[in-house]
């Protein structure tokens, strides 16, 4: 299937992480979307580390699939 590694990607750091996994078992292509909060109280100086895991959770949310009939 053309284009499903660009669904898998990790960001990970002491913030928080996101994580996409996409497979095709058969004619069904599966998605497991997980985004977890390490920290509860985040630092100014940390705001960054933060963004990157939020921007490819909405960078995530924002791709679109195209399914095709062979």
């Amino acid at each position: 299937m053309k284009g499903l590694a660009d669904l898998n990607q990790n960001v990970e750091n002491e913030t928080g992480s996101f994580s996409s996994k996409a497979t095709v078992e058969g004619n069904v292509l599966k998605l497991s979307i997980k985004k977890v909060y390490k920290q509860t109280k985040i630092q100014k100086e940390d705001f960054g580390k933060m963004l990157d895991f939020l921007d490819a959770a909405y960078n995530f949310s924002q791709r679109r699939v195209v399914l095709k009939k062979n």
